[in-house]
């Protein structure tokens, strides 16, 4: 009697000290996979930049800033409200935002073309799948790492069609970005 009561004492107090040894490594995981993810879409950048029809832009922090600036002088004198509701929506989605990198390439030639699709969906292979879509024809799929709050840790946008990969850099909240469709597809419809 008394070994069994030692014994689930002594299984209780090794799954905390489990857990306290564990949890930091938790969050270390975390970074790596958004510091993997950073170096995998920088990586696909590099390789791509250099295709003749390929088109690259990256915005760091001030250009960003900048670009939310103009969103909400946009948004302050917008007449129409509904317009005025999308954008307030997106600034919401946008206030997270720290770099934009943009990698475009529809006037690459067929093989290059192919050979970016398949390096764009492998690196939207490794992130976690938030979201697939069909609008207007066209496919878009969002990817990122969620953390336990609901929080997106950078944002990766693929427009096959468009041949169109937009990689966000910073954290933005899953509801945000859920509001700002609803408002955009509202603004749409009127």
């Amino acid at each position: 009697m008394i070994t069994v009561s030692i014994n689930k004492m002594w299984r209780g107090n090794f799954l905390s000290l489990a857990l306290i040894i564990l949890l930091p490594f938790s969050s270390i995981a975390k970074d790596s996979n958004e510091k993997r993810l950073k170096q995998n879409v920088n990586a696909l950048i590099s390789s791509c930049k250099n295709y003749n029809g390929v088109e690259v832009l990256n915005l760091g922090w001030f250009a960003t800033s900048i670009a939310k600036g103009v969103v909400k002088f946009a948004s302050d004198n917008s007449a129409n409200n509904n317009d005025k509701d999308a954008m307030q929506q997106a600034l919401m989605v946008i206030k997270g935002l720290k770099g934009v990198s943009i990698l475009y390439y529809e006037d690459a030639k067929e093989p290059v073309k192919e050979k970016i699709n398949s390096l764009v969906n492998k690196v939207m292979g490794d992130i976690e799948l938030l979201l697939e879509a069909k609008e207007d024809g066209e496919m878009v799929k969002l990817c990122g790492n969620v953390n336990e709050r609901g929080d997106v840790k950078n944002l990766a946008i693929f427009i096959p069609s468009s041949y169109t990969f937009i990689f966000l850099k910073g954290s933005f909240k899953l509801n945000d970005i859920a509001k700002a469709i609803e408002a955009k597809k509202a603004s749409k419809s009127i």
